[in-house]
């Protein structure tokens, strides 16, 4: 359904913009489009079903920090620790020079 959802929003933008602003103006469109935002935002929150939350861990905060880099934590998350280390960018030098680390 998204889908076809951001091809009806092209549609409009690009196919029906110039006409609505050749026939009402500039302050109609966006006023037309906020109003459509708005009333697809609002059924769109209202049809949301979100599940239950979580219970809330009886574990300390430090214990959870220190959780995340147990043995178990870095054999099932394998790739996210791989990405870390790889943003970590080798030596401390290039941590200043470079825009990601």
């Amino acid at each position: 359904m998204m889908e076809i959802l951001t091809w009806v929003a092209l549609l409009i933008v690009y196919g029906g913009a110039g006409p609505i602003i050749a026939a009402w103006g500039y302050y109609s469109f966006f006023y037309l489009i906020g109003g459509l935002v708005l009333v697809m935002g609002l059924v769109g929150g209202s049809l949301i079903k979100l599940p239950p939350l979580p219970e809330k861990s009886r574990a300390s905060y430090w214990r959870q920090i220190a959780g995340t880099f147990s043995g178990e934590s870095l054999r099932k998350n394998r790739a996210l620790f791989l990405l870390l280390q790889a943003l970590g960018c080798g030596d401390p030098p290039s941590r200043f020079s470079s825009p990601i680390c």
